[in-house]
């Protein structure tokens, strides 16, 4: 303990000049949190997939939002 109450903790240094303790602000001390630890998942947005879709088209007549097996041009007439 110091005259004014303070304990500083001795710290070993090796530098080329001095060092006033008084002058040096160390970080505080942290302890983990008891308790479960927070989750980082969140909902993902409509545009924040696992993937970006692409458009589907089809290849027999070349339009967009459907594919060949339910295209309405060519559907299986029985």
């Amino acid at each position: 303990m110091d005259d004014d109450g303070v304990h500083v903790d001795s710290i070993l240094v090796e530098t080329t000049k001095k060092i006033n303790f008084e002058e040096v602000m160390l970080p505080p001390i942290t302890r983990k949190q008891p308790g479960k630890p927070p989750s980082n998942n969140r909902k993902k947005g409509f545009n924040e997939g696992k993937y970006n879709r692409s458009k589907v088209t089809c290849s027999k007549c070349g339009t967009s939002w459907h594919n060949k097996r339910t295209c309405p041009k060519f559907a299986y007439q029985n």
